[in-house]
């Protein structure tokens, strides 16, 4: 009996030891990351007001109309991208909700009128990280789990808190502190911005090659 009791032991430990990590935790890991950059980098746009005003001389109402409009497109596009989430894989969605955001703050990048900002910053990032924000992770999570889907969502929402946290700070995680370290080296708020937006899209491509292209049925 004892002999017995040692052999299942040892071949419960077995299987216990050779069992890969859940892949829904990849994808928490992944949707916290990605939450960081995107709500790190959308909200760094404070950081950027002030070159912005000292450059055109244009009011400060007239550039921060640019967030309300942001604020519009993120809420408005929200609705959008959970009826599609309902339909497609959510990281096809997000794919192409960062490739959107990172050619909004591109063309942020390079505006001269107020009706640039309005589109690029306003209506296209405000577009793309509603695609790429809490909806599109949260729905991702929530396919994966059942029985531990509140906490897995929990955890990857702590990276709206902490990409928050840093924009209001120092621009927003690691991209946005690149950027300000060239804003403070070339005066120009431009070349900020680009390096904002590149380690934005290089970061979050790789991130979603983590996700499957399918959700599979809950846990």
């Amino acid at each position: 009996m004892l002999k017995a009791n040692k052999i299942f032991f040892h071949r419960a430990l077995s299987i216990h030891r050779s069992e890969p990590v859940f892949w829904g935790w990849y994808v928490v890991f992944s949707s916290f990351v990605m939450l960081t950059l995107i709500y790190g980098a959308r909200y760094s746009f404070g950081v950027f007001v002030k070159p912005m005003f000292a450059e055109y001389n244009w009011p400060m109402t007239v550039i921060s109309l640019a967030a309300s409009i942001n604020l519009v497109m993120y809420a408005s596009g929200g609705v959008f991208a959970g009826w599609l989430l309902d339909r497609v894989a959510p990281k096809w969605i997000t794919t192409v909700s960062v490739l959107l955001t990172t050619a909004g703050f591109i063309a942020a990048s390079f505006v001269k009128s107020p009706l640039g900002l309005y589109l690029s910053y306003g209506v296209l990032v405000g577009i793309g990280s509603a695609g790429s924000g809490a909806v599109a992770c949260t729905a991702s999570i929530g396919k994966w789990f059942v029985k531990k889907r509140g906490i897995a969502i929990g955890i990857a929402a702590m990276g709206i808190g902490l990409g928050t946290f840093f924009s209001t700070g120092i621009g927003g995680a690691l991209g946005p502190i690149l950027g300000g370290f060239i804003f403070d080296k070339t005066g120009s708020y431009r070349s900020g911005w680009i390096m904002n937006t590149v380690f934005l899209l290089i970061i979050s491509l790789l991130i979603l090659a983590l996700k499957p292209g399918r959700s599979r049925l809950p846990r």
